[in-house]
């Protein structure tokens, strides 16, 4: 079989993407990504579109066909109205890569990550009389959704232009958009069992037609990349209590907390600090930086902008704990990031919000502490590790165990899942 992924954003470092793309190359299937070209970067870490290369590139084995696209407005910075009007629209750009990749070697499925591309696969599956696959990390509209409600009430006060977009945009459009789209799609691939169970339950998909893939890590790559320097920091790491929170700065994943956490955490504990490897939209990391700066912190907090997703795992192998602070909400019911099977694999204890994904992997692994999404149950909870370094070592080891060959969270088990899902098609 050959298969199209479409991607939004650029590969590598998409890990989910790479996840899946390994399952259906060693299954034997002929796979290429269509995503974005990816931006150079400056010397003080800023994206340089004028380095960027557009063209066809072999990584790992795997056929990436990068297109002439900058910047595209839906990619994972892009604001909800964004995402919503590309889900409502087909891109040119993957659909004469489509064409291109079809003429040169037929094409037998289309894989499609995200809402944002679905409609111009969904088409373009249609026209070639192909099946099509829709993989969604957590529900699409639920993440918009909160984002919103989050990131949003300041933009409508100092940009106009951002109420209409929102009138344009409604969120009964998108679940209608998203409605169609899996109601269109042959397969529905999701990251956790409460995902499918809301399709199954809440969209009246067929079970036969969900599928759970999820976003673990590849061991050897995770370790290679343990090995190098951790880019981006402004202090000597030698002393210090370092947690991290190890995903892109999004409004849903309930950094504020984090970093109240430290406020406090900071009264009891002089060296404790903060380190931030991800990226996410200016206007939300400068939110933080505020808080940080309100709260007493900034100069606790390291925002890591130089580092890239593949130096994530050097920032984890030297802290003493990462926190996933996901408030409860409808997204975080569906969502279990990589970042959790990353914080395993390094063998770091791990710190989650009470969210449903998150509590039953953290609970079978053993790998750490559950807190509500109030700051000061998380503070609390880093209090513990900080003050029971044994216990911490255990929670750890425990998360490295569950991500080995033959354990629980193996990603070998996922990258079968996604070959399975594509060969009963």
């Amino acid at each position: 079989m050959r298969v199209c992924l479409l991607s939004s954003r650029p590969y590598p470092p998409d890990s989910r993407l790479a996840l899946e793309a390994r399952g259906l190359l060693d299954a034997g299937h002929d796979t290429v990504v269509l995503c974005p070209r990816r931006a150079g970067r400056e010397a003080d870490g800023s994206e340089d579109a004028g380095d960027a290369e557009a063209g066809r590139e072999m990584v790992g084995g795997l056929d990436v066909d990068r297109l002439p696209v900058d910047d595209p407005p839906f990619g994972s910075e892009a604001t909800p109205q964004a995402i919503g009007a590309a889900a409502g629209s087909t891109h040119s750009a993957w659909e004469s890569g489509i064409e291109r990749l079809d003429r040169e070697l037929p094409i037998d499925a289309i894989g499609v990550q995200g809402l944002a591309l679905a409609k111009t696969g969904l088409e373009a599956g249609e026209d070639l009389e192909i099946p099509v696959v829709l993989d969604f990390d957590a529900d699409p509209v639920a993440r918009l959704a909160h984002r919103r409600s989050v990131g949003e009430s300041k933009n409508l006060l100092t940009q106009p232009g951002a109420l209409a977009a929102r009138v344009r945009s409604p969120l009964r459009r998108l679940r209608r958009l998203e409605a169609s789209a899996i109601s269109r799609a042959d397969r529905v691939v999701v990251a956790s069992e409460e995902a499918r169970a809301q399709y199954v339950r809440d969209r009246d998909l067929p079970p036969e037609k969900v599928r759970v893939v999820q976003s673990t890590v590849d061991l050897p790559v995770f370790d290679a990349a343990s090995a190098r320097s951790p880019v981006g920091l402004d202090f000597s790491p030698d002393s210090d209590f370092i947690v991290t929170y190890p995903g892109p700065l999004v409004p849903e994943r309930g950094l504020e907390t984090l970093i109240d956490a430290l406020a406090q955490l900071a009264k009891a504990t002089s060296d404790a600090r903060v380190v931030l490897p991800g990226r996410g939209p200016e206007t939300y990391v400068e939110s933080l930086r505020e808080r940080a700066d309100c709260v007493g912190v900034a100069e606790r907090v390291t925002f890591a902008t130089r580092a890239d997703p593949e130096d994530v795992p050097a920032h984890l192998a030297l802290c003493d704990a990462s926190v996933l602070p996901f408030p409860e909400s409808e997204y975080a019911t569906t969502a279990l990031p990589g970042a959790l099977f990353a914080s395993f694999a390094a063998g770091t204890p791990t710190v989650i919000g009470d969210v449903s994904p998150l509590r039953r992997v953290l609970t079978r692994a053993d790998a750490g502490l559950v807190a509500t999404d109030s700051h000061t149950d998380l503070a609390a909870a880093l209090r513990v590790l900080r003050r029971s370094p044994e216990r911490a070592a255990d929670l750890g080891a425990n998360g490295r165990r569950a991500v080995e060959p033959g354990s629980a969270f193996d990603a070998a088990r996922d990258r079968v899942a996604i070959a399975r899902a594509y060969a009963d098609l």
